[in-house]
């Protein structure tokens, strides 16, 4: 049961309050040396939550046993034997579960799966290159594409492959998970259909996930899928989460949804703001303070630890709200603060 659920698990190697419609106008795509990790949680029901604008999706109760990860690397095309086969292939992304090669055409606007090397070393080209995903894409848009494989597998046996997908952009808003809150996420829900042909064995999968994705990240936070598996031997339905936890994601693109974590006291506050850092994986950080209008009005780099209490001298100030802003490479977080 757990080999077949890996089997399935869909690695797309493809990252509030009311807010604006998010548009996705480029795609930041995995590379070669990222890395990742992630964990899925096989269960008899799911429910991925309503469709439409400014939606609360609450997976926060969802937890991960270390046992389902599930792992994939990503790959320069020279460094994969058949890479021939795939002359406009930007990156492989290596499954280590299914002991296979994706060569994968990347760009700003567009994600497509060219086809496949097994660990063996036999090539599976697709005749028709499967387009996972196209930039623009906005809020109600949908995108279709149709691929197809064909290969003769020895003793006049033909093997085929083919099928279809259907990805729709039907929601955003606010993603919780037990790794914490994110705002301005996308949910983009993937219908898609593979038939595979083996003479005359034929196999169907029917599956359906929603992704909580950053908008233009091609790896998502968050996931559920519903999966139908049917053959000559029958059906089965195959339900589970899964999950991209972000300090597994290895690659400095892949780093901002990590969240910024920080407490600050007191607040309100007259001269001496106190900014506990909780958590983090850095030692340097940007903090601006700015007034409601979005000016600055004061700027300064840190060095700072979990352990050390960083102090700014707010004394200047006019009295009233303000806004503290903290980033590093890994994220950013705003609080609000009030100077008495």
């Amino acid at each position: 049961m757990k080999k077949l659920l890996l089997s399935l698990f869909p690695i797309v190697c493809w990252n509030y309050i009311a807010i604006a419609q998010p548009e996705i106008n480029s795609l930041v795509v995995n590379t070669a040396g990222e890395t990742l990790k992630a964990y899925s949680q096989l269960v008899a029901d799911v429910s991925p939550g309503n469709a439409g604008p400014n939606q609360l999706w609450d997976f926060s109760h969802i937890t991960f046993r270390d046992e389902d990860e599930t792992i994939c690397t990503y790959l320069q095309p020279s460094q994969v034997e058949g890479s021939s086969s795939f002359p406009s292939a930007t990156v492989v992304m290596q499954d280590l579960k299914n002991s296979e090669y994706a060569f994968n055409l990347t760009s700003p606007s567009e994600h497509t799966i060219l086809g496949k090397v097994k660990n063996n070393g036999s090539i599976w080209p697709y005749s028709d290159p499967l387009t996972l995903f196209k930039a623009p894409f906005t809020y109600g848009s949908t995108i279709t594409d149709q691929f197809y494989l064909s290969k003769d597998i020895g003793q006049g046996i033909l093997y085929k492959e083919y099928g279809d997908l259907t990805s729709t952009y039907d929601g955003y808003g606010t993603l919780k998970t037990a790794w914490g809150t994110h705002s301005n996420i996308v949910r983009i829900k993937e219908n898609r259909v593979e038939i595979s042909e083996r003479g005359d064995d034929k196999k169907k999968l029917t599956v359906v996930n929603y992704y909580y994705t950053i908008p233009g990240y091609v790896t998502p936070l968050f996931g559920v899928s519903i999966t139908t598996d049917s053959s000559s031997k029958g059906e089965e339905t195959f339900s589970f989460y899964f999950g991209y936890y972000p300090s597994f994601i290895t690659g400095n693109k892949n780093l901002h949804i990590q969240d910024v974590k920080l407490s600050v006291c007191p607040n309100p506050a007259s001269d001496i703001l106190f900014i506990d850092f909780k958590g983090l994986n850095s030692s340097n950080y940007l903090l601006k303070i700015t007034e409601q209008t979005g000016a600055a009005v004061m700027e300064q780099t840190v060095a700072a630890t979990p352990r050390q209490d960083h102090l700014i001298n707010i004394a200047n100030l006019k009295s009233g709200l303000y806004f503290l802003e903290v980033s590093s490479e890994y994220g950013k977080t705003v609080k609000k603060i009030i100077k008495e």
